[in-house]
């Protein structure tokens, strides 16, 4: 698949994330270089104009210090891969709702755990497994009911089918833009 590397798809986990507060480039670019080893992109996953839109539609914290903390850095983390598939309105609510239980670190890796698992299904079993037959998911952050994860693991599986249209589209197309010989 041109441009898409999901076979090693793997989210940075909360504690990979940074500990201190970084400055708004550094966090631009935190993301566009996790991102670009999985999707290819061109521009930044991430303007200085959204993230502050994302912040007085308090989507993310508002920085301390202009630095923005882990949960701020996971919380862009989470809209940079989910923006393609829904309005940034519903990510918001999403968002809200995975951190009602008060764990931002077992919602976001919990979340990681989903897009990971969602992006093999998708990919490699060709949407033919069966529910009994999907990843069991390790942990559920404190709060989260049994109808939250099953909304949280279809977030995730609607994001992958994203990523598999995509790179199926832009192979095809890179294929008969090759085979296009300008005549």
């Amino acid at each position: 698949m041109q441009g898409y590397n999901v076979k090693q798809f793997k989210m940075p986990r909360w504690d990979q994330l940074p500990k201190m507060g970084l400055y708004l480039d550094q966090v631009i670019m935190l993301i566009d270089d996790w991102m670009s080893d999985y999707v290819e992109v061109s521009g930044s996953m991430l303007t200085h104009t959204m993230v502050n839109n994302y912040v007085k539609q308090k989507i993310v914290r508002a920085p301390v210090n202009r630095r923005y903390d882990r949960r701020s850095i996971a919380s862009l983390i989470v809209v940079s891969i989910v923006k393609p598939a829904f309005p940034i309105g519903d990510i918001a609510k999403l968002i809200r709702r995975a951190l009602e239980g008060g764990n931002a670190e077992a919602s976001y890796n919990d979340f990681c755990e989903m897009m990971e698992d969602a992006l093999k299904q998708v990919f490699f079993l060709n949407g033919q497994a069966e529910e009994n037959n999907l990843p069991e998911i390790r942990t559920l952050g404190q709060g989260i009911t049994r109808e939250d994860r099953d909304l949280f693991i279809n977030v995730a599986r609607t994001c992958a089918s994203q990523f598999y249209v995509r790179s199926v589209y832009l192979e095809k197309e890179a294929d008969a833009l090759s085979g296009f010989d300008g005549e």
